[in-house]
């Protein structure tokens, strides 16, 4: 066999295999960024909960070809307007406490779903930069909204929201202020530590085809970092992090680990060491309120093998009809307060 064709063989097998680790690689990220539906149900307070009390007006606006969906709650108040953005997984429902909060304490408070999630469009959410272009988005929609605009704007994100609102600061939108918890800052760092942990060593051989598929998703958006915009934004920054976060490590891509790189002296670290808050969401909630949550979702669980998997609508309202929702949805107040307090001080 001649040196040429030999070689043609191997390009071939080498081209092959670069496809099929494309293939597997686009299966996982598609997996971490899947679409995720707002539930029926759930152990923690909803929006229809609270409605008569604090009602949410429903206002949409576009991100790229998507209408998103956006709630705002205390329109009433005049302190400044809290932009909540969610984390993956959640959805801005999943954030009704911290949204609460600000809104018992004077705030006017814009949350919504992020491409991708809950009653916003979008077969998927894409990739970790989405949650900056939604909020582009967001933010470019406050700016042009006479309900919104007006106010002193305070940005509040929890880990891929907590990446979020410091990785939009490289654009220019007037922000007064902004919290982080349990964010990260890279985008590549964050997608290869996920790989590392799904697939572990192969995750080397994945990274490059990970950060080509991101690529070809967001371009050059997908080198934009918290960092960068907390330096670029020079404006008061709190970032909080769980000190035993096992999501986003203090010892990998997290923010709050980042101070050799912060050069923004209006940036403030908090560390949340009480154990059982010190985790990655658990850093928002009561103790006892996880540890309800935690027994509910067991519980859960066991009627699940109970019934093989077969809950009718009709079991699944019962089940939670009979589950404490201000138990399993009391607030970290104590954290809580020093977020107020911060705004208040920017």
């Amino acid at each position: 066999m001649e040196i040429w064709q030999i070689a043609g063989i191997a390009l071939a097998v080498v081209l092959l295999t670069c496809i099929i680790i494309f293939c597997v690689v686009k299966i996982i990220i598609d997996k971490i960024f899947k679409r995720v539906e707002r539930p029926n149900y759930s152990s923690l307070v909803q929006f229809k909960d609270v409605k008569r009390e604090y009602p949410a007006e429903l206002l949409k606006f576009r991100s790229r070809e998507n209408m998103l969906q956006g709630y705002l709650l205390g329109a009433e108040n005049t302190k400044g307007l809290v932009v909540v953005v969610h984390g993956l997984g959640g959805g801005a429902e999943g954030y009704l406490n911290e949204i609460l909060y600000f809104v018992k304490h004077g705030y006017r408070v814009f949350a919504y779903d992020n491409t991708g999630y809950h009653l916003s469009e979008g077969k998927n959410c894409v990739g970790l930069p989405q949650a900056v272009e939604d909020l582009d988005a967001a933010l470019t929609f406050i700016e042009n909204e006479s309900r919104l605009s007006g106010l002193p704007v305070y940005l509040f994100g929890h880990s891929w929201g907590g990446y979020s609102v410091c990785a939009v600061l490289n654009f220019n939108h007037k922000v007064n202020a902004v919290v982080s918890v349990s964010g990260f800052s890279n985008p590549k760092k964050m997608i290869f530590e996920w790989g590392k942990r799904m697939v572990g060593k192969f995750a080397y051989v994945f990274a490059p085809f990970m950060y080509l598929h991101q690529q070809l998703m967001f371009g050059d958006k997908l080198k934009i970092t918290a960092v960068a915009g907390i330096n670029k934004a020079d404006i008061p920054v709190l970032l909080v992090h769980g000190s035993k976060d096992p999501t986003v490590k203090l010892e990998g891509a997290a923010t709050i680990s980042c101070k050799e790189e912060i050069t923004n002296p209006k940036v403030q670290y908090l560390l949340w060491e009480k154990e059982g808050q010190n985790g990655h969401l658990d850093v928002l909630y009561e103790v006892a309120a996880r540890e309800y949550g935690f027994q509910i979702s067991e519980q859960y669980r066991d009627l699940l093998k109970k019934t093989r998997n077969q809950l009718t609508e009709e079991d699944k309202a019962e089940f939670f009809a009979n589950v404490d929702k201000t138990k399993s949805s009391v607030s970290n107040e104590e954290l809580m307060g020093q977020i107020a307090e911060f705004f208040e001080q920017a």
